[in-house]
C-alpha cells in the first residue's frame, strides 16, 4: 500500500506494509 511512503519515512523496506 504505502510502501514507498514507510521507507522514505521509516527507512525500512516494507514491502508487506
Amino acid at each position: 500500500m504505502f510502501s514507498t511512503i514507510i521507507v522514505v519515512a521509516t527507512g525500512v523496506t516494507f514491502d508487506g506494509y
